[in-house]
């Protein structure tokens, strides 16, 4: 099969990665990270640097802590859905979602129950007269320090040297 019918590859995935959503950056966009826990967090798109084709991409999310649900480009003007496993559905002025480095947890921005978990993230138009849920950022954790901070940017600048490797299923 040739390169046209076959594709390219975007990203080399390490074992057990997966990927969960892929955006159309936008001037003024932030990047709103829901995990399926329900912690969000909404990160400035320059914080992300553009990589090669075929390369490992860099790191969104701590997923020691969590397992990320979806991630979408919102605006300050935007809403925002999340549906969970139970059926559950709440809006969200993604404007109230704090804006944190993409080394920072989130915040709790939807309450679930036990086994229940963040299965869909929706952006919709902001809807001043619609029922939405209220943040409570009063549950945040601190930012990284400035040690962690800069122990996680070096091994994403690690990474960042290491070259793409050839794909050999893909021919020029």
């Amino acid at each position: 099969m040739g390169r046209n019918g076959h594709g390219v590859r975007a990203i080399r995935l390490a074992e057990g990665d997966e990927v969960v959503g892929v955006c159309i950056c936008r001037e003024g966009g932030t990047v709103l990270t829901v995990t399926e826990n329900g912690k969000g967090r909404r990160s400035d798109i320059d914080t992300y640097r553009i990589t090669a084709r075929g390369g490992k991409g860099i790191r969104n999310y701590d997923v020691s802590r969590d397992k990320v649900a979806a991630v979408k480009i919102v605006d300050d003007v935007d809403d925002v859905l999340l549906s969970s496993q139970e059926g559950i559905i709440i809006r969200l002025h993604a404007n109230e979602i704090p804006l944190q480095s993409r080394y920072g947890s989130g915040v709790r921005v939807m309450r679930l129950g036990e086994n229940d978990k963040v299965m869909v993230l929706a952006r919709t138009d902001h809807d001043d007269e619609a029922q939405t849920e209220k943040i409570d950022a009063s549950e945040a954790e601190a930012e990284p320090t400035a040690e962690q901070l800069a122990e996680m940017e070096a091994a994403d600048a690690a990474a960042a040297t290491e070259a793409p490797e050839a794909d050999p299923e893909e021919k020029e």
